[in-house]
């Protein structure tokens, strides 16, 4: 699985988030058992930076790093809460892709919201790996 940064819908001050939502979704799904493509070698494409959402981009990315699946986020910034939204996309088999989302009501709700989302999108990888 490679996880994409996260596209970051905020003032420039949010930035470091786009990594650091990389990161906490890397360390929930490989506490799941997934094998994970490290962080610095999905950065190093540049075209991580640039997928977003589009599905014959995550499909040509993913194809590049030899994984079965590829996560792209976006966090968006509305008032004190962050709207969390992935896009799971099976770049072998059949090529679905599942939309999961969920709030944190603030910056200190971020952890449990994507502990919730990373949650959400192993369910629907384990429902597809049956």
């Amino acid at each position: 699985m490679a996880v994409l940064p996260f596209k970051i819908n905020a003032p420039e001050s949010f930035g470091y988030l786009s990594y650091r939502l990389q990161d906490l979704m890397i360390e929930n799904m490989g506490r799941k058992g997934y094998k994970i493509v490290a962080a610095d070698t999905v950065n190093k494409n540049p075209r991580s930076l640039i997928t977003g959402f589009e599905t014959e981009a995550l499909k040509g990315l993913g194809e590049e790093m030899n994984v079965r699946w590829i996560l792209a986020g976006s966090a968006t910034r509305i008032g004190e809460a962050l709207s969390l939204d992935v896009k799971i996309f099976e770049v072998t088999g059949e090529g679905k892709s599942y939309f999961i989302y969920f709030m944190a009501r603030n910056l200190e709700d971020l952890s449990p919201a994507l502990e919730k989302l990373s949650a959400a999108a192993d369910m629907q990888m384990a429902e597809k790996l049956q």
